[in-house]
């Protein structure tokens, strides 16, 4: 064992008794960090399926068990355990004609292995069984089995609800040898297995999907190239459905890993942005930043709730007039599958227009003093006073300022009183405005 809190590598202790040779471990964790192992193990006149479990609150291994019953050769084991810590073990056993596949279950609630069942038909053998578990405890076990003529790929589902496996289905295609089958389980219950098979030229990577809802196995597809044989697939899903399966090929003189994506779901719609609110007549901003794990993205497409729309990720939108909305967002994948989404925007009546405000106006007198003793005497005959004569288009606050101008020569930046100084030096002429009454 290797804690997360040391990083260090314990001591290696033993599972399997010493006095009969034990091979072909496998392991499975829970998300509590207890762990069951399974291996096949001589006990002297056969091989039999053992299991140990090591719980994580005592952190030692228990004492082996056995899973198979004795009497003929059981070899291959395979577990599988659910985040509950239920476990199901696989393994092929001898019936004294041909290899049948069976397989024991261990409810985490007892901890006892329950009496191994048979999940392969007899009359053929069948071999190399591998499981596994989705988070309500419901099983997916595939093997390899004779037909007469060639191997194909099969499995058996068990449900958590019945604890019954069901009758065995094809997975590959009869005319061809099939072997080296695996099986994962995404946490809805969808599953995805894949297998090796002959197609009469090479050897091919082929794989099927069974969907939860239906509970029914597609017709298989190929997964690797046609150019050159292909050999030892695993397959992996993740909490979306979407998987990743790999495998090695021949490439010239060499043998190479190649891999592919299985796509089911639409782009991740990051950096969402769609505005609560608004006000007519004002253009909105709508951003969203998408993202797909295995396919190039396709179309980013915007519905406003008013009859319009746009497509790109960075679009802007003014809405007509005052209401609620609903804006849904769609994202799509190169191979059409989409993503959505929807929200609800509220936009507000624009602001009343202000209309632009005009001004007549006159006056008596044009030119005026404005008072008697500050006028010159070249003034006095000007009538004193005059009066504003006004109209305004709406109400409003109006200032009128009344500025006395006088001429005179400037002396840097100020413009002054003439001087007979400043008219020697021939100061530049200016003119000198000074507000008298408002």
């Amino acid at each position: 064992m290797r804690p997360v809190g040391s990083g260090v590598w314990q001591t290696p202790v033993d599972l399997s008794l010493a006095g009969g040779d034990a091979t072909t471990p496998q392991l499975a964790l829970d998300p509590q960090g207890n762990a069951v192992a399974v291996w096949s193990r001589s006990n002297g006149a056969n091989l039999v399926v053992q299991g140990a479990v090591r719980a994580a609150a005592g952190g030692t291994w228990q004492a082996p068990v056995d899973i198979s019953v004795a009497g003929e050769d059981a070899a291959s084991p395979h577990i599988g355990v659910d985040p509950l810590g239920n476990a199901i073990a696989v393994w092929e056993r001898f019936d004294g004609t041909n290899f049948i596949v069976q397989g024991a279950v261990r409810p985490a609630g007892s901890g006892i292995w329950q009496p191994p069942v048979n999940l392969s038909v007899a009359g053929k053998d069948a071999r190399r069984a591998r499981v596994a578990l989705d988070p309500q405890g419901n099983a997916v076990a595939v093997w390899t089995r004779s037909n007469g003529a060639n191997t194909i790929s099969q499995s058996s589902v068990r449900t958590a609800a019945t604890g019954a496996w069901q009758e065995p289905v094809d997975l590959s295609v009869a005319g061809g040898d099939a072997g080296e089958s695996r099986v994962s389980v995404d946490p809805h219950g969808n599953a995805i297995a894949v297998w090796r098979r002959y197609n009469g030229t090479i050897d091919v990577v082929q794989g099927a999907v069974r969907s939860a809802g239906s509970g029914a196995w597609q017709a298989p597809v190929d997964l690797s190239a046609t150019g050159s044989s292909a050999f030892g697939p695993e397959v992996a899903l993740d909490p979306t459905g979407s998987a990743a399966a790999v495998w090695y090929a021949g490439r010239g003189a060499d043998t190479i890993i190649q891999g592919t994506g299985y796509d089911t779901i639409g782009p991740l719609l990051g950096a969402l942005s769609i505005p609560t609110a608004g006000t007519a007549g004002q253009p909105l901003s709508f951003s969203v930043s998408p993202f797909d794990v295995w396919s190039p993205l396709g179309i980013t497409s915007w519905s406003f709730g008013d009859g319009a729309g746009a497509n790109g990720p960075n679009v802007t939108h003014a809405y007509a007039a005052a209401g609620r909305y609903g804006v849904t967002l769609a994202s799509a994948d190169a191979l059409g599958n989409t993503t959505s989404t929807s929200a609800t925007i509220a936009i507000a009546k624009a602001p009343p227009l202000t209309p632009p405000l005009t001004l007549s106006a006159s006056l008596t007198n044009k030119r005026f003093r404005v008072a008697r003793k500050g006028t010159a005497i070249s003034a006095r005959k000007v009538p004193q006073g005059t009066t504003f004569r006004f109209t305004l288009s709406a109400a409003a606050t109006l200032q009128i300022a009344i500025t006395h101008s006088a001429r005179g020569l400037r002396r840097g930046r100020r413009c002054l009183a003439p001087t007979a100084k400043l008219m020697h030096k021939h100061a530049k002429r200016c003119t000198a405005r000074s507000p008298r009454a408002r």
